[in-house]
């Protein structure tokens, strides 16, 4: 569990700092609660685009459910 695995500590500890650190976190990748360079997949250009087409993605189905939400992003 080590090697793949957090405990439920760990991760709710990220999520908190995350929703309560300043506007220079935002976007960021945060394991350990430091902003820490993304790798593989989501780093580089291609990692840009696709990180921007999920947004997008998500943006609209939520848009869907509740018009507005995301109007203040």
């Amino acid at each position: 569990m080590k090697i793949i695995a957090r405990p439920a500590e760990v991760g709710a500890r990220t999520l908190v700092y995350g929703a309560g650190a300043s506007r220079d976190t935002h976007g960021q990748y945060l394991p350990d609660c430091k902003i820490t360079a993304v790798k593989g997949l989501a780093g580089g250009k291609a990692g840009t685009e696709l990180r921007l087409r999920v947004w997008e993605e998500l943006q609209a189905k939520l848009e869907r459910v509740k018009p507005g939400v995301t109007s203040h992003v």
